[in-house]
């Protein structure tokens, strides 16, 4: 009331599910549509302004990767801005922030008509062609990971993939090795798996290996393509997974896996495992069958144990156990081998945003990286 409320708008502002910062954080607009007067908004104005919420700079700052989004220099530090000025705006939505250096934050905050350098329209520009990039490199980078001399996809959930490309209108007779498969007698004339035999100790253990491991990873890579697939490989913190990350997102996370038997079936469908990775408080955690091993060294030995793994998997659950991890349950797409350059980071001891940059470096840079 000490801001101009009435107790009957009090009441029903705090039924709404309003609290005092949210007001704050919240667009004129915004608070408009909830009833409040432009007194009453000017009055919530009053004092200092709020911090941006978190979850909402974590995921902002995920989603451009720490780099300005104009100069897209690694190295610079950075500082988050308000592309509609806050004085104007009070909006701290994430359509009206922007990653910037030191440097094109300066030039943002430059006045003068046609010689202001970054006005909000060509800021909003760069911030999406930025963050489109950030997504496209994602998926690139799988595939590039994929193509060393000793890379190799071990498991690929075949009854998943051919759902999805469906889903994305990718007609299977179009893909490389198509012919071949068909010949071979590992697919019909529409593209779909033709059953084999379940005495063998998993499906692609026959003569045919090497044309339909051929055909399914060509399958595979025209998904990567035209997904969105997020690689969190050197991004676990809870802090991020949190904001950063929802339900049904395909995401890669490669290191150290953990694959432990479920079950006592030894060959043929049926052949449960679990596969886990741990690192840092988070937890990406599957369950898949050895039955889609796509090599017999993969089935025999890469995928079971303690093995250094890649995880394509779309999230299905996202929670916190007992201990506090935060743990990602998921579907399992594919489980990649010896893939190159999809993590940097190494989750062993301290570990800085980036070098020489005191802005974002831990712990204190998420209350720094904001500009006022």
């Amino acid at each position: 009331m000490a801001r101009g409320f009435s107790s009957d708008q009090a009441e029903k502002l705090k039924d709404d599910g309003w609290t005092l910062s949210k007001l704050k954080q919240a667009g004129d607009k915004e608070l408009g549509n909830a009833g409040l007067s432009s007194s009453q908004i000017s009055a919530i104005r009053e004092g200092q302004r709020p911090p941006i919420p978190r979850d909402t700079l974590n995921k902002l700052l995920f989603q451009n990767r720490f780099v300005c989004c104009v100069c897209r220099e690694h190295y610079k530090p950075i500082v988050v801005h308000h592309i509609d000025e806050w004085s104007r705006s009070h909006s701290h939505e994430l359509s009206n922030l922007a990653v910037l250096c030191l440097d094109h934050h300066a030039k943002a905050h430059t006045k003068g008509g046609l010689d202001q350098n970054l006005d909000a329209s060509v800021l909003r520009t760069f911030k999406k062609n930025w963050e489109d990039e950030v997504r496209n490199r994602d998926s690139r980078s799988i595939i590039e990971g994929m193509a060393g001399e000793y890379s190799h996809w071990s498991m690929i959930n075949e009854t998943r993939l051919f759902e999805l490309i469906a889903e994305l209108g990718i007609d299977p007779t179009t893909v490389a090795g198509f012919q071949r498969a068909l010949r071979d007698g590992i697919i019909d004339e529409t593209g779909l798996p033709i059953p084999v035999s379940k005495a063998r100790a998993f499906r692609s253990d026959g003569v045919e290996i090497l044309t339909r491991y051929q055909f399914i990873k060509n399958l595979l890579h025209a998904f990567i393509k035209n997904a969105h697939i997020v690689n969190v490989s050197d991004y676990l913190d809870k802090s991020i997974m949190m904001p950063a990350i929802a339900q049904g997102d395909f995401i890669v996370v490669q290191g150290r896996h953990r694959f432990a038997s479920l079950s006592k079936t030894k060959r043929g469908p049926g052949q449960r495992y679990r596969g886990t990775r741990k690192a840092n408080g988070v937890c990406f955690t599957y369950v898949f069958d050895l039955w889609e091993a796509t090599t017999c060294s993969a089935w025999a030995e890469w995928l079971r144990g303690t093995k250094a793994a890649a995880s394509l998997l779309q999230v299905k659950d996202i929670s916190r156990d007992s201990d506090c991890r935060l743990v990602l349950t998921g579907t399992i797409l594919a489980i990649g081998s010896f893939a190159n350059g999809l993590r940097d980071r190494e989750y062993g001891g301290n570990w800085k945003w980036a070098k020489s940059d005191d802005l974002v470096s831990e712990p204190k840079w998420l209350e720094d990286v904001f500009d006022e």
